[in-house]
Order: C-alpha cells, then structure tokens, then sequence
C-alpha cells in the first residue's frame, strides 16, 4: 500500500516537473529570438555612422524613397562600412536602369526607429521573464499540494508499518524470553529429577547395605 503512495506521488511530481520544463524551455526559445532580433539592432547602430546607412543620412536627402527602396533590406549593403560611397551626378536611374519606385513601400527606419524597436523587444523579454517567475510559483505551489495530499498518508503509513515492526519485535523478544525460560526450566528439572535419582540409588545402596550386614 505504502508503496503505491509513494509511486503515485513521484509520477505526479514528475509530470509537474515535465510540463513545467516544457513551458520553461519554450519561454526561453522566446527570449532568444528577442535577444537574436536586439543583437542585430545593436550592430545596426553600432555600425550606423560609418556605414551606407550613415553616409546616405549626411550626403544624400531623400535617399530612402530612391536607393533606400531598393536595398532597405539588404542589411549586408546599408550597414557595410567598407563600401566607400561617393556621391556623383543624381540620376533617376539605378545603375542606368530606370525603376518606377512607386508601388514599394518605404520601410526604411531611423535610429531612433531602431531604438525604439530594441526597447520594446526588451519590454518583452521582461515580460517573459516575469512569466518564467510565475511558472516557477505555479511550480512550487502544485508541489506543495502534492506534499499536502500524498506525505500524511505517507507518514501515517510508516508509522503503522513502524508500530507493527515495533509489537512484532517485542512478541519476538517475549517468545524469546520465553524459550530462555523454557530451557532454564527445564535445566532445572533435569538437575532436580538427577539429584532425586540420585538420592535414591543412594538410598537403595545404604539399605542393601544394612540388609547384607544383618543377614551376616
């Protein structure tokens, strides 16, 4: 009985345990992709000033509704540093190709764009976190609940099983005093019934003895 308490018990503490990972894991696959999406705004920035981005900001008014549509999300062109750009006649062409600009939408975002993004994503990895805090309080008060439903059973068993090993032991003790007693008893009563035999072989010597007299 005792036994299948304490199994029943451990698999409910496993599977809270199992689902609790579970969400753990799945919360922290989210900070990672926020932490992924800040690094990369963070090395925008960072290389802002000296990059494509940088240059067409200082040198070129109006960029992002003609070269900023086309390579807006080539993060490889507008945040390189190594490109040297030189600014020559203004064309309304690209790479002497001309290119109707309309129907792309311009997305392309400021610093103060990517500052904003980078503290919203770390609003969310707050937001996560608190919840992996609250995952682990859901965690340890259905722990306890577990505790609360399965350890006085548990305890009240063992006492019983503790109180029988206890009577059992004492019943064993007594019958082994008894043997003892047994033993001592009848070592006693082979010594008494030896002595009495020999009382009387005694006796039996002596009277024979007087007999043999008297007939001599």
């Amino acid at each position: 009985q005792i036994e299948s308490i304490q199994k029943q018990f451990e698999l409910e503490e496993q599977s809270k345990r199992d689902i609790y990972s579970r969400i753990i894991e799945k919360l922290n696959d989210k900070i990672q992709v926020f932490q992924a999406k800040i690094d990369e705004i963070n090395f925008n920035i960072a290389n802002s000033k000296d990059s494509l981005f940088g240059w067409l900001n200082d040198n070129y008014s109006g960029w992002e509704k003609t070269i900023g549509k086309v390579i807006n999300n080539d993060k490889n062109v507008l945040f390189n540093s190594s490109l040297s750009p030189k600014l020559l006649a203004k064309s309304a062409t690209f790479y002497g190709i001309e290119l109707n600009l309309n129907e792309i939408n311009n997305n392309i975002k400021t610093i103060a764009d990517f500052q904003k993004d980078k503290a919203d994503l770390t609003r969310e990895i707050e937001v996560v976190k608190n919840n992996i805090a609250e995952q682990t309080i859901i965690l340890e008060n259905d722990l306890e609940k577990l505790k609360s439903k399965y350890l006085p059973k548990i305890k009240e068993y063992k006492e019983e099983v503790k109180e029988h090993t206890y009577h059992s032991e004492q019943n064993e003790s007594k019958q082994d005093a008894a043997k003892l007693a047994l033993i001592d008893f009848e070592k006693a009563a082979k010594a008494e019934k030896e002595k009495d035999l020999a009382k009387i072989d005694s006796e039996i010597g002596e009277a024979t003895t007087l007999e043999l007299n008297a007939k001599d």
